[in-house]
């Protein structure tokens, strides 16, 4: 009696074991919503441009409110967002044609998965262009001047805590139809064409090793009451 009274509860444990490792199974075949996006999906979930306020920093190297400042901040700021959300769909007018096919971005910011990114303000400054990049570039690297701009840009999501470390370096032909100026406003994000005829010639992506021309700019510390909103911002596409 007691040999059968085994077999069953053995039966019975082994018949648990099984159910239950049917359920992990299958509730493990779905991702959480929070980390896949389709491309065709606008409603899938993520971080979005408003939740990462882009701040500059005036370290005086390019003046924000000029036509070169437009299309450095641009550029900068939506490369910024594409490597923070992964979202094709906050591309801005014109940011294709202005990146000229130095930048493949539908095949470096992939739409399927998106990054683990904390909400949080995102501070961008313009330093000196470091002689020391133009090793890493693709072209001849020409100098800047009145049909050419370059543009290194630094990052930091804690400038007390952390400094800033390099972000992007980049040239461009400026010719045809200019950025417009003074581009400030509530927007994270440009509602109409800010880029006008200029195009990208060269992009270079900094290592870890050259982070050194961000520490060596001297970039003033920001306000501690600099908030949460995007400064300068853009404005509305009606203003």
């Amino acid at each position: 009696m007691k040999r059968v009274r085994s077999v069953h509860l053995l039966l019975l444990v082994v018949s648990l074991f099984l159910a239950g490792t049917a359920c992990s199974q299958g509730s493990g075949d779905r991702e959480p919503a929070t980390t896949h996006q389709s491309t065709s999906d606008s409603s899938a979930t993520g971080l979005r441009p408003e939740d990462r306020p882009i701040q500059w920093v005036d370290s005086g190297v390019i003046d924000l409110d000029s036509t070169d400042g437009t299309f450095v901040r641009g550029i900068a700021e939506t490369d910024d967002l594409l490597l923070a959300t992964h979202n094709h769909s906050i591309i801005p007018p014109g940011y294709l044609k202005a990146v000229n096919d130095v930048r493949p971005v539908f095949k470096i910011y992939s739409n399927d998965r998106q990054p683990e990114v904390s909400p949080k303000p995102i501070y961008l400054v313009a330093v000196p262009f470091p002689e020391s990049f133009t090793k890493n570039s693709a072209s001849s690297a020409p100098r800047a001047s009145s049909e050419i701009g370059r543009a290194a840009i630094c990052y930091s999501v804690n400038p007390a805590r952390f400094g800033f470390e390099p972000r992007a370096f980049f040239q461009y032909e400026k010719s045809g139809k200019t950025p417009p100026t003074n581009q400030r406003g509530p927007l994270n994000q440009p509602a109409i064409d800010v880029f006008g005829d200029w195009r990208l010639t060269d992009y270079i992506i900094p290592t870890k090793e050259q982070s050194e021309a961000c520490a060596a700019a001297g970039i003033p510390r920001p306000s501690s009451k600099a908030g949460t909103k995007p400064n300068p911002g853009w404005p509305n596409a009606s203003q």
